[in-house]
């Protein structure tokens, strides 16, 4: 007993502190307020031959949580609902709102509001046809075709005031931007109002039904230049200084992933044969599977100049690297030397800024790369022909940007 007394305020001041200091830790670790989602309220236990005639609104939730949990809490961690079971017939009564936590340790302190009038009627059911719908779209290269749906007509149940507000029943197919092949599941039914909002609480038979819809590659028009395939030399001493082509350019159609990067397209090879004079020829065009040439033309009228050399320069050309990842920059670690031939004047003209060679990089990664040079990949400007490059294989290097410091 003595034990006890002995110093006793000492000790109930320490009991008190303590509890104080309890009932402050607890307060830190702990959390209430109102939750920063709305949550949506269904209705329960409503009786046979009875129907929704208003949806419920969304409402606010005030809980209580440690912190720990309150920080993970989200829209799924809660159930508010109406119970109709105590409804009966057609009619209107105000319901308490009720609330359920998923959540072990969380408290729902109240709600805004706390109740709703809930309204309901006498069911009816109504024979309605169907349609095939759908949401956003496929991938970029892609778009919606035709359709089909496994069923005309769905029977409809609800309130007449919800059967009168549809505009539509729809088997709904939501694209994720990603499709690139054709659809064939099976897709839940929905009644939509005239703006395209769903109408709830309404029961379909059958409530799920088979569909099919055809995603396609999208075709398109894209006016292209026309590039003539040669093959063989001029006359020794002569050399092509001009080609003209009619018509100059041309409308071309097809899938867009094969189109989208086509600057021109081919004719079929047309051979100079030793030729020292002009040449005219008629030239098929060489398309792609699946691209065609719009308005059904499928030659183009070619003019290749073929004149006597004067003279030939040797340049080194300006690079022009293409169609490269904009992370990376590129660099020649050895230049070629473009050799022209020409009339003087024209030679006089070509400089490394108009003697361009340019380099696709679309196929190539970081690193030190070999490149075939080719003569096609050069390209000129006026009445200049290129004769030869060399080396025919330069080595370029592909390294990353460097990112700054902020």
């Amino acid at each position: 007993m003595k034990y006890i007394t002995n110093n006793f305020f000492v000790k109930f001041l320490c009991l008190v502190l303590a509890f104080v200091f309890w009932v402050f830790v607890m307060a830190a670790d702990t959390r209430m307020g109102y939750f920063p989602k709305e949550i949506e309220v269904k209705v329960r236990n409503i009786a046979n031959g009875l129907a929704v005639v208003e949806d419920t609104v969304p409402i606010k939730i005030k809980v209580k949580a440690p912190l720990t949990v309150y920080n993970k809490l989200n829209d799924k961690s809660f159930e508010a609902y109406v119970d109709a079971s105590s409804i009966k017939e057609a009619g209107a009564e105000n319901l308490d709102i009720k609330i359920d936590s998923k959540e072990a340790g969380v408290q729902v302190v109240g709600s805004d509001p706390k109740s709703f009038l809930l309204k309901l009627e006498d069911e009816e059911t109504k024979k309605m046809a169907i349609t095939l719908s759908h949401k956003g779209k496929p991938s970029d290269d892609y778009k919606v075709g035709t359709g089909e749906i496994s069923t005309k007509d769905v029977i409809v149940t609800g309130s007449p005031t919800k059967l009168k507000k549809i505009a539509d029943v729809v088997a709904l197919i939501e694209l994720k931007g990603n499709e690139k092949g054709n659809i064939d599941a099976d897709m839940p039914v929905v009644a939509l109002d005239e703006d395209n909002n769903t109408i709830n609480y309404l029961v379909f038979d059958p409530e799920i039904v088979g569909v099919k819809m055809a995603i396609i590659p999208k075709v398109v028009s894209k006016s292209v230049g026309i590039k003539v395939n040669l093959t063989g030399e001029a006359a020794k001493g002569y050399w092509v200084s001009k080609i003209k082509t009619d018509p100059e350019i041309v409308a071309v159609k097809g899938e867009l992933e094969k189109i989208k990067n086509m600057e021109y397209v081919e004719t079929e090879k047309i051979d100079l044969v030793g030729n020292s004079q002009t040449m005219i020829a008629r030239a098929k065009f060489q398309l792609p599977e699946g691209v065609k040439v719009a308005d059904n033309i499928d030659k183009v009228n070619v003019q290749i100049f073929i004149s006597k050399i004067d003279a030939t320069k040797t340049i080194s050309p300006a690079v022009n690297f293409k169609r490269g990842n904009p992370k990376y920059k590129a660099e020649t670690l050895n230049m070629p030397a473009v050799t022209l031939s020409g009339s003087q004047a024209a030679l006089n003209a070509a400089t490394s800024e108009n003697v361009v060679l340019n380099i696709d990089l679309s196929s190539y990664g970081p690193g030190e790369q070999k490149i075939q040079i080719k003569k096609e990949m050069v390209t000129v400007s006026g009445e200049v022909e290129v004769t030869k490059v060399l080396p025919e294989f330069i080595t370029i290097k592909i390294t990353e940007i460097a990112t700054p410091t902020p």
